[in-house]
């Protein structure tokens, strides 16, 4: 059987391309003397697809059903769909004999995607590894087949990354990748956040989980989230509870910890005379801290990170599904719509997705809520967010969850969807997969 890579340039020697050169010896079909053959094309088995999501130019078809001996030899030329996993054998005889055919080898559909990976440090390489198998095998599930042509090291190991479109500055564009818009840049790190400011309003008398008194002059404040690398403190201000005017004590601060500040009231002359004078001190403190996240994807770049909880395999099983849920998206996963098409191929509208959800019902573009429920949430636009409600999570659900497959997989709804999305260089470009 042949696999032939229907989304890639054609390259004859290599079985890639929508279009295959058929070719069959005269003898093979009759006496050398035959002047005309006929062909056809036919399913080896059943088909993976539904004929409505193609259009009549994207069906198998053959260039012509009768061709004329040339040199001893019937040519033709068979064009396949975009779509993976479907299987056709061809067939040649003498008009009306269709009973004594030729059949050629099955050719199978499949779609191909190279990658490359940057990896932080020897545990970020390995854990990856640890992962290619399943990872792949994800992804023939639907007759895609990634293939890794190389790895190297970042040009740097940080132990927090702050988050950009490509992370530019851990490779440089090196190498270039070949291939494109076929090739995914692959990026293994510690750890990625985005910077957000944060504000807190705290008095020397408080008593509550983010502040401790070490002695009345001294406040120590946890923040929510752990504290950007280099300069966390934007700035830190003090005022008696009974006056207007702060007074900027930024330069006595210290950071004790990853997210902990030290506050020592006293150092400020100022601040000092009106603890001693039996004043309540109000501090605002402005930080930068690390929004962390799992990682994310932009055309054919894709980031995750390895700074995650639980046993060794808890984590991998995370990471699994971050990086098939960020390839996914890469891959046009999860459409909102497709176009369906008649019996003769013509298009006859559109088929929704009814696992479909995008921001509104949580998370940062298209997402999948099979096996999930909308439940109240102030943090949407809706008012409402998708939450487990039984079974198993698609790997394309909007946020880490437990119930999220544990391989990584795609559920009933995307795994079809993924099968037969098109793959070719224009959707590709389309995607952004040209870009780094």
């Amino acid at each position: 059987m042949i696999k032939q890579y229907v989304n890639l340039p054609e390259d004859e020697d290599q079985n890639f391309g929508r279009r295959v050169n058929l070719e069959v010896e005269t003898a093979q079909v009759s006496a050398e003397d035959v002047v005309r053959a006929e062909w056809w094309v036919e399913p080896d088995g059943d088909q993976n697809q539904d004929q409505k999501y193609l259009s009549r130019f994207a069906r198998a078809s053959l260039s012509r059903s009768i061709t004329r001996n040339r040199d001893d030899k019937f040519t033709n030329r068979l064009s396949l769909p975009h779509v993976g996993g479907e299987k056709y054998i061809v067939k040649c005889s003498k008009p009306d004999d269709r009973e004594n055919f030729v059949a050629l080898e099955t050719i199978e559909t499949w779609r191909k995607l190279y990658y490359t990976v940057h990896y932080m440090n020897d545990e970020c390489r390995s854990f990856f590894n640890d992962l290619k198998t399943r990872f792949e095998d994800v992804y023939k599930e639907s007759f895609i087949e990634l293939e890794k042509v190389a790895e190297s090291a970042t040009l740097v190991d940080e132990e927090h990354t702050v988050s950009s479109n490509s992370l530019n500055h851990l490779y440089r564009s090196n190498p270039v990748l070949a291939d494109r818009p076929f090739h995914l840049r692959l990026v293994i790190l510690n750890n990625i956040y985005e910077a957000e400011n944060n504000t807190y309003i705290v008095n020397s008398g408080d008593a509550d989980r983010q502040l401790m008194m070490l002695a009345a002059d001294t406040i120590f404040l946890t923040t929510d989230n752990g504290l950007v690398p280099g300069r966390p403190i934007r700035s830190v201000h003090a005022r008696s509870r009974e006056d207007r005017q702060w007074i900027n004590i930024t330069r006595h601060v210290e950071v004790i910890g990853d997210s902990e500040i030290k506050i020592p009231l006293f150092e400020s002359s100022r601040i000092n005379a009106l603890l001693l004078d039996n004043h309540e001190i109000q501090v605002r403190v402005r930080t930068r801290e690390r929004d962390e996240y799992l990682g994310h994807s932009i055309g054919n770049f894709c980031c995750l990170r390895i700074n995650e909880s639980g046993t060794p395999e808890q984590r991998k099983i995370t990471v699994l599904q971050t990086l098939t849920h960020e390839v996914g998206h890469g891959c046009q996963q999860v459409v909102r719509r497709e176009r369906i098409y008649d019996a003769s191929g013509g298009a006859s509208g559109w088929e929704n997705n009814p696992m479909w959800h995008t921001d509104n019902f949580g998370g940062q573009g298209p997402h999948c809520a099979t096996n999930a429920a909308k439940q109240a949430s102030s943090d949407t636009t809706s008012g409402q967010v998708f939450a487990w409600a039984a079974g198993t999570l698609c790997t394309m659900f909007f946020q880490d969850d437990e119930h999220v497959d544990s391989g990584g997989g795609f559920c009933d709804q995307c795994k079809p969807r993924l099968t037969r999305v098109n793959l070719g260089e224009r959707e590709m470009r389309r995607q952004g997969w040209g870009n780094y």
